[in-house]
C-alpha cells in the first residue's frame, strides 16, 4: 500500500484546526495536509523531503524541513529514523502522527494595544497570543545531531570501503560476484575497527610464510564471520 500510494493527486486532507491555528505558517499547513492525507491511506509516511518539495513546487529542502520542524515542534507530527534490521545502515525516517481534531493547544487571549471594544479580533478588543516554544530550539538540535550522526556513518562507509579494497588488492585476483557479496554483506553488520582487524590478519596470513591461501575470498569470509562472533562478545 505504501509503494502504491504517491501522495494525494486532487485534494489535501487539512483539517480545519490546523488550517487555523495562527502559529503554523501556510507552507507548514500545506505540507501537513500532504502527510495527513497519506497517514490516513497507509498509516506512515516515508515520503522524501526532496519528493515533497517537488510536490509543493520548491527548489530546495529547505522550507520542508522547517515546516516540519515546525509541525513537530507544535506535536502534530512524529519522526523517527530508520535503520536495516539486518545491517544497521540508516536507510531513511517515517512520519507519523498522534495528534486528533480536538486535542490543538487553546490559544490564549490578551487585550491589544490601542484595540477598540468592539474589536473584529475577538471580543472586547483580544487579539489571539502564542506564547513562546522553546522546543523549535530542541528540534533544531535534533537536527544538528542527526545530520552529524549521518555525517559519521557516512565517514565510517568510506572508510570501510577503502578496506574492502585493499582485500581484493592482497588477494590479487578478481572476486567471485557471490563471495563478494557475502564479503560486503558482511562488512555491513561489523564495525570499522573489526574489519580492519579481518584485513590486517588476511594480509599477514599472506606474507607470514603460511604459503598460498587457494581460496582468498572464502578464506576472508570465515575471518569475517569469526570475528562478528567475537564482536558479539566484545
Amino acid at each position: 500500500m505504501i509503494d502504491q500510494f504517491k501522495g494525494s493527486r486532487y485534494f489535501l486532507n487539512v483539517p480545519a484546526e490546523v488550517a487555523h491555528d495562527p502559529r503554523l505558517k501556510d507552507k507548514s499547513k500545506l505540507v501537513f495536509g500532504e502527510i495527513y492525507s497519506m497517514l490516513n491511506v497507509t498509516g506512515a509516511f516515508y515520503m522524501s523531503n526532496q519528493k515533497l518539495a517537488e510536490r509543493l513546487g520548491k527548489k530546495t529542502t529547505k522550507p520542508i524541513k522547517d515546516a516540519l520542524n515546525e509541525l513537530e515542534s507544535y506535536g502534530y507530527i512524529n519522526r523517527e529514523k530508520i535503520y536495516d534490521p539486518e545491517n544497521g545502515a540508516l536507510i531513511g525516517r517515517q512520519i507519523t502522527s498522534d495528534w486528533r481534531p480536538g486535542i490543538t493547544p487553546r490559544v490564549q487571549m490578551e487585550p491589544s494595544l490601542g484595540s477598540k471594544q468592539n474589536h473584529p479580533l475577538g471580543p472586547n478588543g483580544t487579539t489571539p497570543r502564542v506564547e513562546k516554544e522553546p522546543l523549535i530550539d530542541h528540534i533544531n538540535r535534533t537536527d544538528k545531531y542527526i545530520e552529524e550522526e549521518e555525517e559519521e556513518i557516512n565517514k565510517e562507509n568510506s572508510l570501510k570501503k577503502k578496506l574492502l579494497e585493499e582485500i581484493k588488492r592482497f588477494a590479487k585476483i578478481i572476486p567471485p560476484e557471490n563471495e563478494w557479496y557475502t564479503i560486503r554483506t558482511l562488512s555491513n553488520r561489523m564495525s570499522y575497527e573489526s574489519l580492519r582487524r579481518v584485513v590486517l590478519n588476511f594480509n599477514g596470513a599472506i606474507h607470514d610464510g603460511r604459503g598460498t591461501i587457494a581460496k582468498p575470498y572464502r578464506y576472508v569470509i570465515q575471518m569475517m564471520r569469526d570475528e562478528l562472533e567475537n564482536q558479539k562478545l566484545r
